[in-house]
């Protein structure tokens, strides 16, 4: 009975100290929420979102002038969006009024080059074939003179067996 007491004492004693560790060792301080109000863990201008890759608006001012689309998603991310009509910024990271957002400089277009007539080359007769197209659908069985020739036999060289 004496060790029984012993062992829940000591548990008692390890539960303290593991709380006293846990409370003040060094971490960045908790941000108190309410579980009933997600909204709680975002930034100003933000509104949590269950899913927040599905969205169809723009996020990121970088964003702000290109067609907008909706994506189709397998799962969906928890997440602190920017509220509407604010995008965030690219730089800092935080939402801004989308009025306030810079804008995109279009890239420098560079005149278009004139480039010079292509010449034409002449224009030269086909050659008229001197030797018959092989026919690849009919095998040859040619003797050792159709390669002496370039590769055709003549009628007279090749052996059918």
């Amino acid at each position: 009975v004496m060790w029984r007491l012993k062992a829940v004492a000591f548990a008692f004693v390890a539960a303290y100290f593991v709380n006293l560790v846990s409370t003040t060792s060094i971490r960045p301080p908790c941000k108190p929420c309410n579980p009933c109000d997600p909204d709680s863990f975002c930034n100003p201008n933000e509104e949590f979102n269950n899913c927040s890759n599905a969205l169809c608006r723009h996020q990121l001012c970088s964003q702000k002038d290109d067609p907008i689309g909706c994506p189709s998603v397998v799962y969906c991310l928890r997440a602190c969006v920017c509220k509407k009509g604010y995008l965030r910024d690219d730089n800092t990271g935080k939402c801004i009024p989308e009025k306030k957002c810079e804008k995109k400089v279009p890239p420098k277009e560079e005149p278009p080059q004139e480039e010079p007539p292509e010449e034409e080359p002449p224009t030269k007769p086909k050659p008229v074939p001197t030797k018959p197209k092989p026919q690849p659908w009919r095998p040859s069985y040619a003797s050792a003179t159709a390669t002496a020739t370039g590769g055709y036999a003549a009628a007279a060289a090749t052996a059918y067996s």
